[in-house]
């Protein structure tokens, strides 16, 4: 007599060999993600170590030109001028000064702004966005290495030299 295939016991079915295609979709994915998480750890390396030699660069030619390091922060106010070639190095600087400056000076930031101020000297900025407002007055060159420039109208003698990608 024939047995019919619902009375088959448990152990005589054959197990199921490899993964199904859900599992499958999973561990895609996991490698996926896994792959995304390290190339933006490589990435994020290698701007970091970009921009660390670039801003030691920036610092080498303010040495060069005779310039000593102010203290660095995060964000510098410079409202009394320095009294020796100076150079700045924050996340953002911004200018606003009563008394000229007569020295040469030299600022690494993202952000510098010039609200107000007179300058007698060369001005050398280095960073991504450079704002000279109506009231800085430059009697000599401004040079900068930044992305943009946002000059507002302001005063400047000797002429804006260095590279940029765009002027406002």
């Amino acid at each position: 007599m024939n047995t019919p295939a619902t009375d088959i016991p448990p152990s005589a079915v054959p197990p199921k060999k490899g993964m199904g295609v859900g599992a499958m979709i999973a561990t895609g994915c996991g490698v996926v993600v896994l792959i995304v998480i390290l190339l933006c750890g490589i990435g994020g390396f290698a701007g970091y170590r970009w921009v660390t030699e670039k801003v030691a660069t920036y610092e080498k030619e303010f040495v060069a030109k005779g310039m000593t390091a102010a203290p660095a922060a995060q964000a510098l106010t410079i409202t009394k001028p320095p009294t020796k070639p100076t150079y700045y190095k924050a996340q953002v600087v911004s200018f606003n000064l009563t008394e000229p400056v007569t020295v040469e000076i030299g600022v690494v930031a993202q952000v510098i702004e010039v609200v107000k101020g007179e300058f007698a000297e060369n001005v050398y900025f280095r960073g991504q966005v450079v704002t000279l407002n109506p009231s800085a007055k430059f009697a000599k060159e401004v040079n900068v290495e930044c992305q943009v420039v946002d000059d507002r109208g302001a005063t400047i003698a000797g002429g804006l030299t260095g590279t940029y990608s765009a002027k406002k």
